[in-house]
């Protein structure tokens, strides 16, 4: 189970690499297509550039962001605390090398929705343990006071 997991959080680490390499264009092609799917937006506020497309465009791309590395989060924590350490650094490694695509830049405030995500999932995992485990208790509990 766990070389699976390791190679879940290796796969992560490659999409979110394969994401950082696209160029602006090919970026921008996909958000406008997963909102014209989920019905937010239509290709006409993609041609006219509308408010709308300007606001769903960039909320979908921060939730794209804080998702991919709230997954790692969950990923990282499951394998080895000391793997949420590394993936610490991932975020401004992708940045950069983000900043070398055409049209792309590097950005601050992606970072901080990375990191948020990645800390998000750690704490999911750290948290709904507990709260799983005291749920269960209380099961547990209420089972046995029936007899």
């Amino acid at each position: 189970m766990k070389k699976i997991t390791k190679l879940l959080f290796i796969s992560f680490i490659i999409i979110i690499f394969l994401f950082s390499s696209q160029s602006k264009s090919d970026s921008s092609t996909i958000s406008d297509n997963i909102l014209i799917w989920i019905g937010i937006i239509t290709k006409h506020d993609i041609i006219y550039q509308t408010e709308n497309y300007f606001f769903f465009h960039n909320f979908i791309r921060k939730i794209a962001h804080f998702t991919l590395y709230f997954c790692l989060g969950v990923i990282g924590t499951k394998l080895d605390k000391k793997l949420l350490i590394l993936s610490i650094f991932i975020p401004f490694l992708d940045e950069y090398l983000q900043s070398f695509n055409l049209g792309r830049d590097s950005n601050f405030f992606d970072i901080f929705i990375d990191l948020l995500g990645l800390f998000a999932g750690f704490l999911f995992i750290l948290k709904g343990r507990k709260l799983i485990d005291k749920i269960f208790e209380y099961i547990h509990l209420e089972s046995n006071n029936d007899f």
